[in-house]
């Protein structure tokens, strides 16, 4: 019972993967007055990104709770970007279908804050 077990052991110079920016990135894209940003990691350095708001008061005949407002929200804007960092600088491209056929990929770089927790 002295046989060696068999374990795999990533190489030395195993390249390492990109860190989840998904919380900077939700922190750094424009958004409206009610908006609420939620950024998941799709794979790699590519994320989707979904802004969501309150439907339309006007389209709502009576008056809700509050709970009952949040809980009818709409994504009311949806995108896949690329996100990098580079030290304390973080860019994403607006890898949009519609922004990309106009021929302006959009390009958001922002400076993080180097004591901000992640």
């Amino acid at each position: 019972m002295d046989e060696p077990v068999n374990q795999a052991v990533a190489p030395a110079g195993a390249p390492k993967a990109p860190s989840d920016l998904a919380r900077e990135i939700e922190r750094a894209v424009p958004r409206e007055p009610q908006d609420r940003v939620r950024c998941v990691r799709v794979f790699g350095d590519r994320y989707r990104c979904n802004w969501w708001a309150p439907a339309d008061s006007a389209q709502s005949p009576r008056a809700m709770a509050e709970w009952a407002v949040t809980a009818m929200c709409r994504v009311r804007k949806s995108r896949f970007l690329r996100a990098t960092s580079r030290g304390t600088r973080l860019t994403i491209e607006d890898l949009g279908a519609d922004t990309a056929a106009a021929g302006n990929v959009g390009k958001i770089v922002t400076e993080r804050n180097s004591d901000a927790s992640l």
